[in-house]
């Protein structure tokens, strides 16, 4: 009975990645249009955003939106980077796993769950250990000099992220790739004052590291935003 279970789960697992590139997928209010992606059975929008206004039409405010540091004249390519709160607009502070939340996103997609960045990753680490490089575009980051990446598997996903801010590792400075998520970090209460910040979601390409959450608490407040389409 236990080979038969292994067996059958065998068969059950795919032996091929599901990914499908689908070209304008969506077009924001701005009137920027997007490429999207399905990795199994998600559809992510293949870009980053860059609009300046919400699906209903109200301008993201001033502060709540900057360009990618260090990249001039790259907003085609590269989008806008947003503060949290812009990012999650009408969001609330939860931890559903399951919770949709629109955000800054077009009408018909949303802001990503802590969940749905971890399917992905899940998803992608069933066909390669190089999560992050199968993730990652071409093109845009420094070369990788650590040889940490086989070519074969960069952007294999076809999510083409990018390098969005710099962090500071060690004696040097480098630069990942971050987008928010709709889940919500909460300090602890026993010390005040409390703090909520959404996750954010890192790509370390140079360390090959998965994706993982940091908790900045409002002192790494912009990052880039990828939304996934409502079901």
């Amino acid at each position: 009975m236990f080979v038969l279970a292994v067996l059958l789960l065998a068969s059950c697992r795919e032996k091929e990645p599901v990914v499908k590139v689908i070209e304008n997928a969506v077009t924001d209010y701005d009137g920027n249009t997007y490429n999207a992606v399905q990795i199994g059975k998600q559809v992510w929008m293949k870009e980053n955003l860059r609009t300046t206004h919400y699906a209903d039409g109200t301008p993201v405010g001033s502060d709540d939106i900057c360009s990618v540091e260090q990249r001039a004249n790259t907003s085609e390519e590269y989008g806008f980077l947003y503060s949290d709160e812009a990012a999650a607009l009408g969001g609330s502070y939860n931890n559903d796993a399951s919770n949709s939340v629109q955000g800054i996103c077009p009408d018909g997609w949303h802001l990503p769950s802590r969940y749905e960045w971890l399917v992905l990753s899940r998803y992608v680490q069933q066909f390669t250990d190089d999560v992050v490089g199968a993730l990652s575009a071409p093109a845009g980051w420094d070369l990788d000099t650590n040889g940490i990446h086989n070519t074969s598997d960069i952007n294999s996903f076809q999510f083409s992220a990018l390098p969005s801010r710099r962090i500071e590792y060690y004696s040097y400075s480098k630069p990942v790739g971050c987008f928010w998520s709709s889940t919500v970090y909460q300090t602890d209460g026993l010390r005040p004052p409390v703090i909520y910040t959404y996750d954010m979601t890192v790509m370390d390409y140079y360390n090959n590291t998965q994706l993982y959450f940091f908790r900045y608490g409002g002192m790494f407040p912009f990052a880039s935003v990828r939304c996934v389409r409502d079901k």
